[in-house]
């Protein structure tokens, strides 16, 4: 734990962790909520602040993603097992989709409500579509650099031996 918590100290030739040490396995907002866009396609919905909201006994936590340009998507997590029960498929899965590499824990969301100003140029998270998941995992990627990266999608991730397909929208990266 505290390794994970290390830090540069200046004049004491000190380094942070390594990236392994650091591989994010929090929900998205839990320890980091504000983050910058770090991508083309993150810098279209701007900066993006994390919240998590307490619910009642046996709901699934709610977390709100705000974006600084208009577009506010309101979810509920889908537990782990619930994400195999559900949709067959595998964090294995998710983490194809998201492009995350293999070490870091994807978590899959509902979306139960997605509001777009009219200043969101470009629509919501999928664009003129209906957003109704995503996946989003905290990590440390190759630059040892905090990472968000948040895939929308407009169907989720089918049980196997269906024909239909997760229909991946957009990959946003952000980063501290």
């Amino acid at each position: 734990m505290l390794a994970a918590l290390a830090t540069t100290i200046p004049g004491c030739g000190a380094r942070e962790t390594e990236p392994a040490a650091r591989t994010g396995q929090t929900e998205p907002g839990a320890e980091r909520r504000q983050w910058s866009p770090a991508n083309a396609q993150a810098a279209m919905v701007g900066a993006v602040s994390v919240g998590r909201e307490a619910t009642v006994e046996g709901a699934p936590d709610a977390v709100t993603f705000a974006f600084a340009e208009g577009v506010t998507v309101r979810a509920a997590v889908i537990d782990k097992g619930d994400v195999a029960a559900a949709f067959g498929a595998d964090v294995a899965a998710l983490q194809a989709i998201l492009g995350a590499p293999e070490d870091v824990r994807p978590w899959l969301y509902r979306v139960t409500q997605e509001t777009v100003a009219l200043s969101a140029g470009d629509g919501g998270l999928c664009g003129g579509l209906r957003t109704t998941h995503l996946i989003a995992a905290e990590f440390v990627d190759a630059a040892n650099a905090w990472t968000l990266r948040i895939a929308s999608l407009h169907r989720p991730p089918g049980r196997d031996g269906e024909r239909r397909a997760a229909q991946h929208c957009f990959s946003y990266d952000f980063s501290r």
